[in-house]
């Protein structure tokens, strides 16, 4: 009697495969912001015709956003980085759950939709398993501003309904990127009715939207300060509009050139980039230097060796971003010296941590906020797995410091958010491949045969 092992393929893994690298250096191009282009794809459905945006990020984030304009009645043509969408046949405002779970950022489209069509039907959005990331604050704009909101428990589902006819002065409880986004939007239209809203977002994602709308047509004033106020208007125009380049997988390319040295220029790169990323990464010993739409970045060896402890906060912009987070836990992760990481926007945001311990790193999470990190003199290349967006991109930067491979699985979650990322990093001299794997479901059976 023998066992006879049977098996089919029931799925495909793809994964990234990186080697230790030793100094970046070349030239690449930023590609244009995830979290910029998104909300602007959204407003594109207030004009009942043309809008182009160039720079888009041809990214699955985006992809997925554009499935559900196709399903809403929107026709695009997207090439090379440009985004040509004609919303003047849009008349559904029933989004496809399974597309919205997979998107956070789908959210916006319920405050786009509801100015434009007086109703929407969207569920719950998804994305990175990151922390509960509730949208109570975006219904409480909403209902505040007067549209009816029916929650569905059992289906997760939003209905909403109704015109503006609420209050003129909304304060929001918490600052919220998504939930400003959708206050805007859903004000946009609404002829004859002026709204303020205060404690907003900053974040320059906010600033370029507003400054999208106002091309277009609407009538915004405060974008970048505590407060927002929008005069809503009939209808909007065609216009072009230029994506600027995505603050945080610059960050991220910054933080690998500050792991592994060398030296990279980088293009299309805002002359007032953020300040809290470039602040944290010269305490690593990056230097840089910025002129027009280029960043010049170094880093040597030997500025490695700085052994102050370093602590990290994040905030709301102008403070340091969550989403480069991760990252700095790389960096963290080898150096001499400890470190702390203060997360203060999401709950469930050290995932990461599990995956470099497993890499050979000393990282201690108190609570949910916490992070204690020991820097170590080696990491070591092993299978581990993105459970986000960022962090697998973290794991990335890690591979580059490990010794032997490393394998990271669920690539598509970086994927996500950045745009042609191992033929850029190929550029730069790193050893990266993607490849995939089958995942086999065995079977096994005895049998008497010889």
């Amino acid at each position: 009697m023998h066992i006879i092992h049977k098996g089919r393929i029931v799925g495909v893994v793809m994964y990234y495969r990186v080697g230790k690298t030793y100094g970046l250096s070349g030239e690449i191009t930023v590609q244009g912001s995830k979290n910029e282009a998104l909300p602007v794809i959204a407003a594109a459905i207030l004009n009942k015709g043309r809008t182009v945006m160039r720079n888009c990020p041809d990214i699955s984030d985006v992809r997925i956003m554009l499935k559900i304009l196709k399903h809403l009645g929107c026709n695009y043509k997207f090439e090379n980085n440009i985004l040509e969408l004609d919303s003047d046949k849009i008349n559904v405002s029933d989004i496809p759950k399974e597309d919205v779970t997979k998107l956070r950022s789908s959210i916006v489209l319920a405050g786009a939709l509801l100015s434009r069509n007086n109703w929407c039907k969207i569920s719950y959005p998804g994305g990175c398993n990151i922390g509960l990331r509730k949208i109570d604050v975006h219904i409480d704009i909403l209902r505040k501003m007067g549209y009816e909101i029916d929650e569905n428990e059992e289906t997760s589902e939003l209905i909403c309904g109704g015109r503006v006819n609420g209050d003129n002065h909304i304060r929001l409880r918490v600052r919220s990127v998504g939930a400003t986004e959708n206050g805007i939007l859903a004000a946009v239209l609404s002829d004859g009715y002026c709204v303020t809203f205060s404690n907003v977002s900053k974040e320059p994602e906010i600033v370029n939207l507003c400054k999208a709308l106002i091309k277009m047509g609407a009538d915004i004033t405060g974008a970048g300060t505590d407060e927002i106020v929008v005069k809503g208007v009939k209808s909007l125009r065609d216009t072009t509009i230029d994506i600027s380049c995505d603050r945080i997988v610059c960050g991220t390319y910054l933080a690998a050139v500050t792991a592994v040295g060398g030296e990279v220029r980088l293009l299309n790169v805002n002359k007032n980039f953020d300040k809290s990323i470039l602040n944290e990464l010269e305490k690593f010993g990056m230097k840089y230097k910025i002129s027009n739409d280029e960043m010049w970045v170094s880093k040597t060896c030997k500025d490695y060796k700085s052994e102050r402890d370093i602590i990290i906060s994040t905030s709301a912009y102008p403070g340091f971003p969550t989403d480069m987070q991760s990252q700095m836990m790389t960096l963290l992760s080898r150096r001499k010296g400890s470190g702390i990481i203060i997360e203060n926007i999401f709950e469930n945001r050290f995932g990461t941590a599990k995956m470099l311990n497993k890499m050979g790193a000393d990282i201690k999470i108190i609570g949910d906020r916490i992070a204690l990190i020991n820097g170590v003199d080696k990491l070591y290349g092993e299978k581990v797995e993105a459970t986000d967006l960022r962090g697998g991109a973290a794991l990335i930067g890690a591979g580059l410091r490990a010794k032997g491979i490393t394998y990271i699985d669920n690539c598509d979650f970086i994927e996500r958010g950045y745009e042609n990322l191992e033929y850029k990093l190929k550029t730069l001299g790193v050893d990266i491949v993607k490849q995939r794997s089958f995942r086999i479901e065995t079977e096994e059976k005895e049998s008497n045969s010889e």
